[in-house]
Order: structure tokens, then C-alpha cells, then sequence
């Protein structure tokens, strides 16, 4: 059993037993992140420790924070709120899809570095995707009934910025021109999309498909998050989930087509 101590600093918790563990607030851990000394010490601090990372008391909306900088930092338990199904629910899902969803996943080596050794290991990739078309598209809300969707794709990158005083996490979106009145089997043959991945084994990629509502709010049918590491070369089918990441119904079927490039930098 983990025994929770409260923390002071990190040159007295490197002298605790492994099994005493902080609990950081989300507030408390941007903190820390935002200084390069500091998240060098929780990283080492995480090599022999467990840390759990929850979201601030201020959320009373049950909103979520983004978990990929507490996972860049090292630290194993990162604390959503499950009852709301949005981008970091998404990311946090997609994570622990990796490996079939049969428990916890090893931490990135790159997790395991310093500052001043991750500098020393400047691996980055390229990813370029292609949109290329979509079949059996659900209508919003898994719908039987209603208009004929005009769907388009948006493909939007999760990454963390390495040293960066300012944006922890950067985004970088691209989305497809709508096709009008065709769910069924519409094809998009986007321009291809471009992304610069500083953290390739932190960062995700995530599809998702919107029904264009001219004059009003565009409506969310569904999307995939995928970790970057686990895109593959060459001509892929992306399968897509619901808000609470769930595939059933009409989403059974729901498929996107897209060519995927990815250029590691040594």
C-alpha cells in the first residue's frame, strides 16, 4: 500500500521510502513544470516514487485538465474527471489503448531524463497526413432519423513543448473542406497536413469528424485519438468512438481513410 505524505521538497521526498507517494493539485504541477530545476527533480523524484496528479478544486464544472505534461514529467497516476467526455478524457483513453486495455503501460523513456539529458536526445518526428475519404459516417448523437450530414474531418495534434517557459502544451489543428449531403461515402483528398512533433513518445493525434452546420454550431459525431508512436506509414483505416469512448451502434461501421507519413529525426 502507497502511504501519502505531503509534500516540501524534493530534497526530502529523494530520501523517502518507495512506497510514501505525493499527491500533487493540477495547479501545483503546472507550477513545478513551469520550472526546468524542478521538473528534472520530480522526474527523478518519479524514477523511485509514485506520484498522483488530480484536477484543482475550481473545476466545479468537472472539466479536465490536459494530462500530457504530469505523463512528460514522469508521473504514474494522472487523475480525470471520468464524467466528462472530452479531449483529455480522449487522450487518456487512447494512452491506455495501446496495449489493449489490460492494465498500466511502461512509462516513455524519455520520462526517465533530465533536462539536460533530453536535450542531449533531440528525436523528433515529421508527421504528414492525407484526408482521403470516409465511409458510413453516424449522423450526430448516433441518430436514425434526420437532415443528411455534411461532413469534415479536423486532425489536430497534442504535444509538449521541451523548455518552454510559457505553453506546456502545444496544439496545432487542420481541418477538411465539408462535403455536402454525403455521409455515406464522401472523399475529402485533403492537402496533406504537416506537424512537427517535439515528444513523439508523449504526444497524440486527434481525428475527429463534424457535421458543418452553416449559421449554426457545428455538431460533434465522433472521433479517435492516437498516440504518435503508434501511427504506421502508408494508407490507414481510422476507427472512430463516441464522446464517452465507446464504439457501438451506428459507430460500429464509421471508418475515415487517411495516408499517414511519419519521418523520425535523429
Amino acid at each position: 500500500l502507497f502511504n501519502g505524505i505531503k509534500f516540501k521538497s524534493f530534497a526530502d521526498s529523494s530520501n523517502l521510502n518507495p512506497h510514501d507517494m505525493h499527491s500533487f493539485s493540477e495547479t501545483k504541477a503546472l507550477k513545478i513544470l513551469n520550472n526546468p530545476l524542478n521538473c528534472d527533480q520530480w522526474r527523478e523524484y518519479n524514477t523511485n516514487h509514485m506520484s498522483r496528479v488530480y484536477p484543482k478544486g475550481i473545476r466545479t464544472d468537472s472539466s479536465n485538465y490536459n494530462p500530457l505534461p504530469a505523463w512528460h514529467a514522469g508521473c504514474q497516476l494522472v487523475a480525470l474527471n471520468y464524467q466528462t467526455e472530452d479531449s483529455s478524457m480522449a487522450l487518456n483513453v487512447a494512452r491506455f489503448r495501446e496495449n489493449g486495455r489490460c492494465g498500466y503501460i511502461p512509462r516513455p523513456p524519455r520520462t526517465f531524463l533530465t533536462g539536460k539529458e533530453e536535450s542531449m536526445r533531440p528525436e523528433a518526428a515529421l508527421v504528414s497526413i492525407k484526408a482521403l475519404s470516409g465511409s458510413c459516417l453516424p449522423k450526430p448523437y448516433g441518430e436514425s432519423k434526420g437532415e443528411v450530414i455534411d461532413p469534415y474531418l479536423t486532425v489536430k495534434l497534442y504535444d509538449v513543448n521541451i523548455n518552454d517557459e510559457h505553453d506546456i502544451v502545444s496544439t496545432i489543428e487542420y481541418r477538411t473542406s465539408a462535403v455536402r449531403n454525403n455521409g455515406f461515402c464522401p472523399i475529402w483528398n485533403s492537402d496533406t497536413f504537416t506537424f512537427t512533433v517535439r515528444c513523439p513518445e508523449i504526444a497524440f493525434v486527434e481525428f475527429t469528424v463534424m457535421d458543418c452546420d452553416h449559421g449554426f454550431l457545428d455538431d460533434f459525431m465522433c472521433r479517435a485519438a492516437i498516440p504518435v508512436n503508434c501511427l504506421r506509414n502508408g494508407i490507414r483505416c481510422i476507427q472512430f468512438f463516441d464522446k464517452c469512448s465507446q464504439q457501438h451502434g451506428p459507430l460500429g461501421m464509421a471508418r475515415v481513410l487517411v495516408d499517414i507519413d511519419v519521418k523520425y529525426e535523429l
